[in-house]
């Protein structure tokens, strides 16, 4: 963990190497299929949180909605090649099992009932995961707090010959989570459905996250310099926006309720913003054009 370069011990300033002392696979998987392609290893101990190492996020919706992926591995470069000294990445578009049952039909090795739900596919028309990069992550970055935060959205299962436009084929991290959860809780874990919730995981570790390179102004080997007023926040306002307000003779103050006009009569907004100090808001809204 936190290195680049596997067969060098001078790229990485601090690289974490720890034995793997249990794994535990997925009750339904059988070697002979490719259904249920899902473990889980478990650590010696813990590893030291640091900006070159720090624990993902799980991407918890069955609906994938983003326009690119990125896949990550020391995989070989391509059918035939070599497998790659230094970490690799590839840009990669999400496509629905039924397009992608264009590609893998039920007549495929281990594919007896074609390709199931916790399936998900990706591809490129050049570029692609191969072999040895089996396991890794397919994930997307998500911007917050002016930090880019990974969610594992599949784990690397398996494909035909890579790079020749067929897309490759991942276990459907959102398929496993309830597993991943109970297994967790099994081994002892303090794991719950809250702590793998995605604003949850985002914020636990948002001080080693990296920034957003707009906020980046400089990068000189291991620094880098940041101006937070560059941060991704976008000025204006839209046209169903409210404001709930309070009389200010009303002491403590309040101004942090907004809503939503959704009919000419109608506001969606918290609960929590529907009485201050124990009064109501006032009728009167004032809409923001």
């Amino acid at each position: 963990m936190g290195d680049l370069n596997i067969y060098s011990d001078e790229d990485d300033e601090f690289p974490q190497q720890l034995r793997i002392v249990k794994v535990i696979r997925h009750q339904q998987h059988r070697f002979s299929a490719k259904y249920y392609d899902v473990a889980l290893m478990q650590l010696e101990k813990n590893i030291t949180v640091h900006e070159t190492v720090a624990p993902a996020c799980l991407w918890l919706d069955d609906e994938v909605r983003f326009p690119k992926l990125y896949a990550a591995g020391w995989g070989r470069t391509g059918f035939g090649e070599d497998k790659t000294n230094i970490l690799l990445k590839v840009d990669l578009t999400p496509m629905n099992n039924t397009q992608c049952s264009k590609f893998y039909t039920s007549s495929e090795r281990g594919l007896r009932n074609g390709l199931h739900a916790h399936h998900l596919c990706a591809g490129d028309e050049k570029m692609d995961t191969c072999p040895g990069d089996s396991g890794g992550p397919l994930h997307v970055k998500l911007l917050h707090n002016a930090k880019m935060t990974p969610f594992l959205v599949g784990v690397t299962s398996f494909g035909k010959p890579c790079g020749q436009a067929n897309p490759g084929v991942y276990a459907r991290v959102s398929s496993f989570v309830e597993w991943i959860i109970e297994t967790l809780q099994k081994e002892g874990e303090l794991a719950t459905v809250y702590k793998f919730q995605p604003w949850t995981c985002a914020l636990r570790y948002v001080h080693v996250r990296e920034y957003e390179d707009d906020v980046v102004v400089s990068r000189s080997n291991n620094f880098e310099t940041y101006n937070s007023d560059k941060a991704h926040l976008v000025g204006g306002d839209s046209l169903q926006r409210v404001d709930i307000f309070w009389e200010n003779s009303i002491v403590p103050s309040r101004h942090n309720c907004s809503g939503v006009l959704i009919e000419r009569d109608a506001i969606a907004t918290l609960a929590d913003c529907a009485s201050h100090m124990g009064l109501r808001s006032s009728v009167k809204v004032v809409l923001i054009w």
